[in-house]
């Protein structure tokens, strides 16, 4: 949201929910100070409504609203909120959760009817359920009399009221469902003066336009894309700013239609919503664009005199479109064009090399040797850019036509002599295997531009960095990030695919060769690769640890309060804060020791339990604690998303937080240094306070699913 702020904050009325289930309770009063209500929207797909019942709120809402209809009279609501409760959170504290809810948050007075209508309306044959149900279960609902041309209301009725393990297979869907009912209801209740929706390219996608088998539209159900579709399809005066940086082609080739990369028909998509499916603009601009389409192509004919062209129907094409497209860059409005990119590239000379001839001339050769037998074949266009644009150009050419060609002659002997000929061209793959291949020192072949490109990113250096160098640090930089303080990316642009299919293979190649354990060999499988995976999922208690470095915590994420400085000042004043809060942990859970017989405690170097308990202990103590225990929550709902090794992880919490009385052994010695290590530099810490200095103002438990 703060990327969209357009303008002061204190003008503007932001959205007041969370999540678009949250829009089914009676609105607060708004500001009367606020003069401008913006909806902000990034698509996103990662996040689908048909993934379980939703967070405890949603599933609180959903179950409220039933409460209100007939149907499921008082003497059900206990079973109506055991439904809804999910078994992923106990019994206490889902109650206790729900009382307080309905104490400040009431339904609005109509949605209940509507949901009823709309469920009512829905067979269960047509959202394909039925054939995915196992026989017993289908056997059991049959007996109480639901069967594939019931409505979903009669499903959910009948569930609620005969709830068994012989028809537990349908409750999950039952959720979901609801849950996507739910949204779409709410979404029509979703009013803004202004929405902007940023990244709109995407918006096909997220509306399922396209093919539906295609995987990209796959989540047409995400929460984003219930908005989406209120958005385009409403009738009232809320205007629409969409954002991308995605410019479309001016322009396409046959080759790009072929490849289904032409924007034509996406670009009319838009115009045609843009314009409300106003005829009269659309004629117009198919009349204009083809005009200046036929300028452009008369180009080709030589008797075409560039005095004779006028600029008639490049102004009508741009006078059309003005009201609804406008185009800006920041290199426009900068003071200086050039402060957004730094050339270090540019003015040096490329020298043409011998490697780089001699992949022409082998190349040349196939193509010649090809043309010959087959003087009607199409061989792809000239060897000379592959040559100029790749090293080892004849390893990336897959799904090109020169590659397919070759494949037609390769077994035949006159064409196997001038392959071995042409090996410059290719990998070695022997030399890959046993890493003896430098692309730096390679004078047989390679390309005078990627030796460039990889002496610039590489350097001597640029292999022992974990990661981008930050560009504000937190404390003073030491080892290899000392040494390249300026580090960045770097952008390379190229018509070819095969180009970054090169680029990417050689350069993590290069930089496994610099790294690499001494005994391994590039093509060996994964089991015998040394060193092995370090961050396993396990539900052994030492890789327990893991999950503290992948599961993000506020409390530790915030320890980071002032800049500058070493890093040792730094770790000093976490540790502080650390010891003071874990003082009382012991004392707020009742934490019972490891005792032997004896009495003496079992352990004299510490319980490891604590590594990875600690720091969710410490997030219970702090006032973020619901947001915790709400994303805690989403993730426990669905934990086949997750690995086998993952979802343990996660049930282990679970039973954790459910046990009254913990059962550890003694506190490991070095236990604060190691969760203040955790605060300055473990992934999910450093991505977590990435996320919420850009977000300050989104939802804590929507911060920690990113």
């Amino acid at each position: 949201r703060n990327k969209l702020q357009v303008l002061e904050s204190r003008f503007v009325q932001e959205p007041n929910y969370g999540r678009l289930a949250e829009l089914a309770l009676k609105p607060k009063p708004s500001d009367p100070d606020k003069i401008l209500e913006i909806s902000t929207l990034t698509p996103s797909t990662s996040f689908t409504l048909r993934r379980g019942g939703g967070n405890w709120k949603e599933r609180v809402i959903n179950c409220l609203i039933m409460e209100e209809l007939s149907e499921f009279s008082f003497h059900h609501h206990e079973a109506l909120s055991e439904f809804w409760r999910t078994g992923r959170i106990d019994s206490g504290s889902w109650l206790d959760k729900k009382g307080k809810f309905q104490q400040k948050e009431k339904i609005r007075a109509s949605l209940p009817q509507r949901i009823r209508k709309d469920a009512k309306q829905i067979i269960i044959s047509d959202q394909n359920k039925w054939r995915e149900l196992k026989k017993p279960v289908k056997k059991a609902l049959k007996k109480l009399g639901i069967n594939q041309n019931s409505s979903l209301f009669s499903l959910l009725i009948t569930a609620i009221k005969h709830q068994s393990e012989d028809i537990e297979g349908v409750y999950a869907f039952l959720r979901s469902t609801f849950r996507l009912l739910l949204a779409k209801n709410c979404a029509s209740l979703l009013k803004a003066d202004l929405f902007i929706l940023d990244e709109f390219q995407r918006f096909k996608t997220l509306m399922g336009e396209d093919n539906p088998q295609d995987r990209n539209v796959q989540n047409k159900d995400s929460e984003d894309a219930v908005i989406a579709r209120h958005v385009f399809e409403n009738d009232d005066n809320s205007k629409v700013l969409l954002l991308s940086a995605t410019p479309f082609k001016a322009y396409s080739r046959q080759q790009d239609e072929e490849k289904g990369a032409s924007h034509q028909q996406e670009f009319k998509h838009l115009l045609n919503f843009l314009t409300r499916q106003d005829k009269g603009t659309l004629a117009d601009y198919e009349l204009a664009r083809n005009s200046l389409h036929q300028q452009f192509m008369s180009l080709k004919n030589e008797a075409t005199s560039l005095e004779a062209l006028d600029d008639r129907h490049k102004n009508q094409v741009e006078k059309i479109l003005q009201p609804y497209i406008c185009r800006t860059e920041r290199t426009i409005v900068a003071a200086e064009g050039g402060l957004m990119f730094e050339d270090t590239l540019k003015g040096i000379e490329l020298p043409v090399t011998t490697s780089d001839i001699k992949t022409f001339l082998a190349m040349e050769g196939l193509m010649q040797e090809m043309s010959k037998h087959d003087s009607k074949g199409n061989h792809g266009v000239s060897v000379v850019e592959f040559s100029k644009s790749a090293a080892y150009p004849m390893s990336f050419l897959d799904g090109y036509q020169f590659k397919k060609s070759i494949a037609k002659f390769q077994e035949q002997k006159f064409f196997q002599k001038l392959m071995r000929r042409a090996a410059v061209a290719w990998l070695d793959y022997n030399k890959i295997d046993s890493y003896n291949f430098n692309p730096l020192k390679d004078k047989e072949g390679g390309n005078a531009r990627f030796k460039l490109l990889l002496n610039a990113v590489l350097g001597d250096h640029g292999h022992e960095l974990l990661w981008i160098p930050p560009s504000r640090p937190y404390y003073e930089m030491s080892g290899p990030f000392r040494k390249l303080p300026k580090f960045s990316k770097t952008l390379v642009f190229s018509r070819w695919i095969l180009v970054p299919r090169m680029i990417s293979a050689l350069l993590s190649y290069e930089v496994e060769r610099r790294t690499r354990w001494k005994d391994n060999r590039y093509f060996m499988s994964d089991t015998r690769r040394k060193p092995g995976p370090i961050l396993v999922s396990s539900t052994k208690v030492p890789n327990m640890n893991n999950f503290s470095l992948l599961v993000p915590s506020i409390y530790l994420s915030s320890l980071i309060l002032e800049r500058d400085g070493s890093l040792p000042d730094l770790k000093r004043q976490i540790k502080k804060m650390i010891h003071l809060q874990i003082r009382s942990i012991r004392r707020d859970y009742r934490i019972k020791m490891k005792r032997s017989k004896s009495g003496k405690s079992k352990q004299k170097k510490g319980d490891a339990k604590w590594y990875w308990i600690a720091p969710i202990l410490l997030e219970l103590e702090m006032d973020s604690r619901e947001a915790y225990l709400d994303w805690l929550d989403l993730e426990l709902q669905d934990l086949t998303t997750h690995g086998k090794g993952y979802s343990r992880h996660f049930q282990r919490v679970r039973s954790m937080l459910e046990d009254e009385s913990l059962e550890l052994g003694k506190m490991p010695s070095d236990l604060v240094e190691v969760l203040t290590s955790m605060a300055v530099a473990s992934p999910a810490s450093c991505a977590l306070r990435a996320i919420r200095m850009h977000w300050p103002e989104e939802n804590l438990s929507n911060c920690l699913s990113w």
